[in-house]
């Protein structure tokens, strides 16, 4: 039996609707998150940002960030061991912003701070390092990666 070319232009409008059907329907079942709520507002405040990374590669001594496999261990330089520094390090999940999450700096007396990465997913991560010395903000951000 001969099918004609009208319809075959039928089938092949009615699996190229279903294809397109099946697309939008998995689209719809996906999670995007941004990476934040307040995404745009921040962005408006991007010009800080540049200003505080500017700041901190212009310091003479930066603070070194290791992921040992076990642990993260940020090492500020020993000319601001004697410095007050107050801060956050911020830790943002593309995949899942359920999973990012904050904490404060808190330096040992050898200016390290160590932070395990037992409990945090493998994969990608953006970290970010937001201190302050002397009332001046810097900031330090890096991507990491956890096995």
């Amino acid at each position: 039996m001969k099918i004609s070319w009208g319809i075959k232009i039928i089938i092949s409008f009615i699996v190229f609707a279903i294809g397109i059907g099946a697309m939008v329907g998995i689209s719809m079942t996906k999670n995007i998150d941004l990476v934040s709520e307040n995404y745009y507002e921040k962005e408006l405040k991007f010009q800080d940002k540049i200003d505080m990374v500017n700041r901190t590669n212009a310091l003479s001594e930066k603070i070194s960030i290791q992921n040992t496999g076990k642990e993260i261990k940020i090492t500020f330089p020993e000319k601001l061991a004697s410095e007050k520094i107050s801060g956050k390090i911020n830790f943002y999940r593309a995949m899942d912003k359920r999973k990012d999450f904050s904490i404060d700096i808190n330096r040992d007396g050898n200016g390290v701070q160590l932070m395990p990465t037992d409990k945090m997913d493998k994969g990608s991560w953006k970290m970010e390092v937001l201190w302050k010395m002397n009332g001046t903000d810097y900031l330090n951000q890096t991507d990491i990666f956890i096995n």
